[in-house]
């Protein structure tokens, strides 16, 4: 008798940490709980419904493309040493004299897209690009932002983010 409860409690738990993957069996136990919340049959929160979105495990990223990798890589090595942003079309230049082919209709436009998403590069505007300095202190961050600030035509000064600030 005790072999059959055993291999139940196993076969049970087995299938609960299977459907603990599944978002959608999480977001099942999550209205039932608020349901039961709200109808008055618990007494207390349960700790999921109070944690924020942000404590959640992020979910491991995705490997990046290749071809991607190559066209920032090489990027990077065309910009590396410059005192002065380099502007997206000088960039998308180079790549067709050293034959990596940046994909899509508007060429300009994805490689503006794909540095703006890598975390090596650093936009001023329409001036162009220059690399992130790695070996910066951790205050870089709001100096290069008030830096960009005076020195872009784009941006619109608000006082209250002054005050803000």
């Amino acid at each position: 008798m005790s072999d059959i409860r055993e291999a139940i409690r196993i076969e049970r738990e087995s299938l609960e940490r299977e459907l603990q993957k599944d978002p959608r069996f999480l977001k099942l136990q999550h209205l039932k709980e608020l349901q039961a919340l709200y109808e008055g049959q618990m007494e207390k929160v349960p700790v999921a419904v109070v944690q924020s979105k942000h404590s959640a495990k992020r979910p491991a990223a995705r490997r990046i493309n290749p071809d991607r990798e190559k066209a920032l890589s090489a990027a990077a090595e065309f910009i590396r040493g410059r005192s002065e942003p380099i502007k997206t079309s000088e960039i998308l230049s180079y790549f067709d004299v050293i034959g990596i082919p940046v994909a899509g209709t508007v060429p300009l436009s994805n490689l503006s897209a794909m540095l703006h998403h890598s975390p090596l590069f650093h936009s001023h505007g329409r001036r162009g690009w220059t690399l992130v300095n790695l070996d910066a202190s951790s205050g870089d961050e709001t100096e290069r932002a008030s830096n960009d600030a005076e020195g872009s035509d784009n941006v619109i000064k608000d006082p209250m983010w002054d005050m803000l600030a």
